[in-house]
């Protein structure tokens, strides 16, 4: 038969999108992981592998009093959670508005009927492909039949490599179950036979009777213990294993038949669920409709739209250029829109063989400019921050910024990764707009698109901005979000926008020495490790590693990755003294990571005209609401190692400038202080003492001159853990101590601070009914996850539900402050430059006879932000770099 036929497993997905926090997108939808991701992976089918005939299966369990009599159904899972149950009836929701029927039968497991299906449609010689993550499955592959495991990144698996990865034919993957179990605890196996172990058997015995026959004959002592132990189990476990295609359902081909679902119906329901984005490689593209979109191609028209813009409260902007990167493009043309429907694009640079004359740039953003300029009239965009420094760049500053959609988006939803307008339109408009990559194709630059294409592109961009912005302001203020929105969020704007224009200077020789310097001692480095471990090998593959300590060295393996034994760094850690090969393996990777992690991609990041790095700074970047940078990302340089400490002499001033440093002296501990108002922490803070060195005092009941470095340290990772939500293993593990002494400390922790543990127990009582928590100034961020019956998903929920209060105050004091530094710098006419924002550190570049003033200003703005029960303190330091200035 021509055709395909696609058989989804339904319960094999939903569990397996439930207990694997590593399949679960960080993007969490309203009704949960596991429909985004089961949605994600039925559109995804549909989309690519355009099946003629498809099907859902899912399990029946029978009565108890039947399942006490027979063995039909043989799951040995324990009970469904209440969650996954209910989400498996969004799931049914989601296949019906496809059409695509769903198949189940009393007492029997899905499997059993997958087998059933997929025998008949391969007999018909109809190309099957069953969508599963369960290793059962695999028995029913034939010529016909394939298995698509959608959580190993769609892998298929054929007869081929079947053969390859369990050294079995299909039929005898009961029998490699049996001896190897699963990891799901459907089929234990036999406990020391392993994957490994179970291949070797099959291939020189054939199957399980053969080996069952034949024990004796095992030269292996303790695997022929284990066999003859476990013999009859072995049978029965395979009898688990073994798909019972021989299901008492009527079934016909034409039932399967994949039929046109109405796009309206989908449209409502994945909308229902929150889901609504994920239907976008389903969606075809088509032109809005009653729109009056024009192209401006004469000095006429161009005075005319002028007149419309000087009218307007507000308008919506947009800029096409030639590249991504903002301090890198340069202008091809300008969209507005100042009303749903209305909207003129302006082709300033389109160069192709026929392009229509266009207006001079000069000339046009000349005349643009007062309307751009003008405050009162207020300024849409998406992402507008981008269009801010391209029109900087050109002469224009931009000013009356007022909304941008993407930002509205994330502070509704911060949970959420896709808040481009491609996504927005779609959530809010129901319209799928033309992609990008789909308008340019092969060219190199828009500006090689016909102009009437670029303007039907940048006509909807700027029309559709403010059809969103319209859309998104009843939820700000339903929400209460329009305070933090308007008086930080959107000020924020040009000030990141004036930071990435100015970059901060970069000493490229100094980077193109330090890299060649640690080049030399990961060489000596490497061969030192070899001179220990025996022989040379490739120090960056984990296998060969995992063979040297464990084999080889016979060190204790501590956990195990896909691959064998894990030679992570925290296993690493561990086994630190055990043998001088660990420490040097350590330090190779440390290098490793600082030289192809940092000082190389930096010195591909300098603009090479300004001798600078532009970084992207984001504020729909992270959940928290900090700010997040990219090309180059700056938040993560090192600030641990003496090597990773040198990194920052690369950052330097320009001319007779000066760096100055500025950084907040433990906010979130004080953000900590202010919400709880423990007493001990208020105290130390407002006695100016050393909180690290108090916590460790109470911590070890030893007086201040008894408390030791080592013991200081351990008292600063108890502090900030608790601000994290730690664990006593995660805290054992980040100090070298044995998690019972973990568990003393943090008990010992919160016996001292009671206040601090009432104030996390109500946080998180909050979050449980609510399903959020807020921010000083009202931020909020869903926590969909606190009352899960995954108790990773919960515990992971129950961190960021601790810590989000903490780290996005911490974050908003910060933006307060700058916005307030920007703008007394702007006022008192200096020349200093705000360059970064690193975490709680502002990087400034400072003309010598400015320091003084600039570091009061610094000062006063950043501890002044906000009032809180406890004052906030900024350290200032200056330098010819930030090495220095740190």
């Amino acid at each position: 038969m021509d055709g395909r036929f696609i058989l989804l497993h339904g319960n094999s997905l939903a569990y397996k999108a439930y207990y694997s926090t590593t399949s679960i997108p960080q993007a969490v939808e309203r009704k949960g992981s596991v429909l985004s991701s089961f949605a994600k992976i039925v559109i995804r089918i549909l989309h690519e592998y355009r099946p003629t005939h498809c099907a859902t299966v899912f399990d029946k369990p029978a009565p108890a009093r039947v399942r006490k009599s027979t063995f039909t159904f043989r799951r040995l899972h324990p009970a469904m959670p209440t969650s996954l149950f209910k989400e498996l009836t969004h799931i049914r929701e989601i296949l019906t508005s496809f059409k695509i029927p769903i198949f189940q039968k009393e007492g029997y497991k899905a499997s059993d009927i997958i087998g059933k299906l997929a025998n008949f449609s391969s007999q018909k010689k109809l190309e099957t492909i069953i969508i599963s993550s369960d290793k059962e499955i695999l028995q029913l592959i034939s010529p016909y039949i394939k298995v698509v495991n959608p959580f190993q990144n769609y892998k298929v698996y054929t007869h081929q490599n079947i053969m390859e990865e369990f050294g079995v034919e299909p039929a005898k993957i009961p029998d490699f179950l049996a001896l190897a179990g699963k990891k799901d605890g459907n089929i234990p196996g036999i406990s020391g036979i392993g994957e490994k172990g179970a291949k070797r058997l099959l291939d020189e015995y054939g199957g399980l009777e053969n080996i069952i026959k034949e024990i004796d004959k095992i030269k292996e002592e303790k695997k022929r213990s284990l066999l003859r132990k476990h013999s009859q189990r072995l049978l029965l476990y395979r009898k688990i294993a073994k798909i019972n295609e021989e299901v008492p359902l009527k079934f016909r081909l034409a039932d399967c038949k994949l039929e046109e679902y109405n796009p309206e119906e989908v449209k409502r329901v994945f909308k229902n669920f929150g889901l609504i984005d994920i239907l976008l490689p389903l969606m075809g593209y088509e032109k809005p409709r009653q729109t009056n979109y024009r192209i401006i191609l004469s000095e006429k028209e161009l005075k005319d739209l002028i007149r419309i813009l000087e009218k307007a409260s507000e308008f919506s902007l947009d800029t096409e250029t030639t590249s991504p990167s903002p301090t890198r493009a340069d202008l091809v043309g300008i969209s507005v829109s100042w009303s749903p429907g209305e909207a003129c694009y302006i082709p300033l640079a389109h160069r192709y063989l026929g392009a229509p004359e266009q207006l001079n740039t000069k000339i046009v953003l000349h005349r643009l400019k007062p309307v751009l300029e003008k405050g009162e009239i207020f300024k849409v965009g998406q992402n507008i921050k981008y269009d801010y420094i391209v029109l900087q760049r050109a002469g224009v500053q931009l000013k009356g910024i007022h909304f941008d959609t993407m930002i509205a988006s994330h502070l509704l939803n911060p949970v959420r990764g896709e808040h481009n307008l491609v996504h927005l339109a779609l959530k809010h408009l129901g319209f799928k707009m033309l992609p990008f990559k789909e308008l340019v194709g092969e060219r190199k630059s828009i500006g090689e698109v016909e102009v009437e294409k670029v303007a039907q592109y940048a006509c909807e961009d700027a029309d559709f901005t403010l059809r969103v912005k319209d859309k998104l302001t009843p939820f700000l203020k339903k929400d209460g979000l329009e305070k933090i929105f308007h008086m930080i969020e959107i000020p924020l704007i040009p000030v990141l926008g004036e930071m990435e224009i100015t970059g901060v200077k970069v000493d490229v020789n100094y980077l193109c020495e330090f890299s060649k310097s640690l080049e030399y001692e990961m060489r000596e480095l490497s061969e030192e490790i070899y001179e220990l471990a025996g022989e040379k090998f490739n120090l960056n593959s984990p296998q060969q590693l995992s063979s040297i300590l464990f084999d080889k060295l016979k060190l204790t393996p501590h956990g195990r990755s896909k691959t064998g034994y894990s030679t992570s760094s925290s296993v690493l850690n561990r086994l630190l003294g055990k043998h001088p090969t660990v420490s040097k393996i350590l330090n190779y990777r440390n290098l490793s990571k600082l030289r192809d992690g940092f000082v190389e991609p930096l010195i591909h990041s300098v603009n090479p005209q300004t001798g600078r790095i532009h970084t992207s700074f984001h504020q729909a970047g992270t959940a928290t609401g900090r700010l997040a940078s990219s090309n180059p990302n700056l938040q993560n340089i090192p600030i641990r190692g003496e090597r990773g400490k040198e990194l920052r002499k690369a950052f330097i001033a320009d001319g007779g400038n000066v760096l100055l440093s500025a950084d907040y002296s433990q906010i979130e501990l004080r953000i900590m202080a202010h919400f709880s108002l423990d007493s001990l922490l208020v105290e130390a803070f407002q006695k100016d003492k050393d909180i690290h060195t108090e916590t460790a005092m109470h911590l070890f009941n030893l007086p201040e001159d008894k408390i030791t470095q080592d013991e200081r340290r351990k008292a600063k990772a108890v502090n900030f853990g608790i601000i994290y939500g730690i664990s006593p293993y995660g805290l054992a593990e980040s100090i070298g101590i044995e998690e019972k002494e973990a568990q003393s400390y943090i008990s010992n922790y919160f016996s001292t601070h009671p206040r601090i543990k009432k104030f996390i127990d109500k946080t998180l009582q909050n979050a449980r009914v609510r399903g959020f928590v807020s921010t000083l100034m009202g931020r909020k961020r869903q926590i969909p996850n606190i009352n899960s019956d995954n108790s990773t998903l919960r515990l992971q929920a129950e961190r960021e539900a601790i810590n989000t209060p903490i780290q996005g105050s911490a974050a908003e004091v910060m933006k307060i402050a700058m916005i307030k530094i920007h703008h007394r710098l702007k006022e008192r006419r200096l020349n200093a430059k705000m360059l970064l924002q690193i975490h709680d550190e502002l990087l400034f570049e400072v003309p010598h006879d400015e320091k003084e003033l600039t570091g009061t200003i610094v000062k006063k703005c950043m501890e002044e932000a906000v009032s809180l029960n406890v004052s906030l303190k900024a350290l200032l330091k200056t330098g010819k770099n930030w090495f220095e200035a740190h």
